[in-house]
C-alpha cells in the first residue's frame, strides 16, 4: 500500500429518505410474498401490491430461483468435488448462467470437467449451438465480455479465456 494517500471517511449516520422508506416497505412486502407462497401456493396473488403483483422480480433468497437450483443440484453436486473442478464448474455455468447451455455442453463433450477442458472444442461446441440460434447466454444479467483484453471475436471465447485464466 502506498503511504503517500491519505484516505478520509467522514463518519455520519445515514439519514433516512422516503427512497429508504420506500426501499424497504417494497423488501419487506416482497419477502412477505415469498413465505405466503411457500405456505399456500395456490392462494395466487400473494400481495395486493400492483408492482409486485404483475412484474418480475429476483427472488427474495437469491438460491430459491429456479436457476440457482439447478446450478446447486446439478452443477455443484454433480461430478468431481476437488475444488478446482467444482469451482471450474461453477465459474463456467454462472458466466452464461443458462440451463440450456450447460445441458447443450453436457450432451454434446460429455461430463463438464476441469480435467479435460480444451479451450477450442468448447468454444466450437459453443459456437455450434449459435449459429443453430439457439442463445447461450441467460437475459438475467450482462457479463463483460473481456474483449478489449482477450481480443477473441465472439464472447463466449473471451469468457473461456477468461475463465482459463482463472485457473
Amino acid at each position: 500500500m502506498r503511504k503517500d494517500i491519505l484516505i478520509h471517511v467522514k463518519k455520519a449516520l445515514p439519514k433516512p429518505t422516503i427512497i429508504f422508506d420506500t426501499y424497504w416497505k417494497f423488501a419487506v412486502e416482497r419477502q412477505n410474498i415469498f413465505f405466503k407462497r411457500l405456505e399456500s401456493p395456490q392462494d395466487y396473488p400473494w400481495t395486493k401490491d400492483d408492482v409486485l403483483r404483475n412484474y418480475k422480480f429476483t427472488n427474495a433468497y437469491r438460491a430459491s430461483d429456479r436457476v440457482s437450483q439447478y446450478l446447486i443440484s446439478d452443477v455443484i453436486q454433480k461430478g468431481g468435488q476437488k475444488n478446482d473442478e467444482v469451482f471450474f464448474r461453477i465459474i463456467l455455468f454462472k458466466l452464461f448462467n443458462k440451463i440450456e447451455t450447460w445441458q447443450y455442453l453436457n450432451d454434446k463433450l460429455g461430463e463438464i470437467r476441469y480435467s479435460n477442458f480444451d479451450f477450442k472444442l468448447f468454444s466450437d461446441t459453443l459456437e455450434q449451438a449459435r449459429s443453430k440460434g439457439l442463445p447461450i447466454y441467460s437475459n438475467a444479467y450482462i457479463m463483460a465480455s473481456a474483449k478489449s483484453f482477450f481480443n477473441y471475436e465472439y464472447k463466449h471465447q473471451n469468457h473461456l479465456r477468461l475463465l482459463e485464466k482463472m485457473m
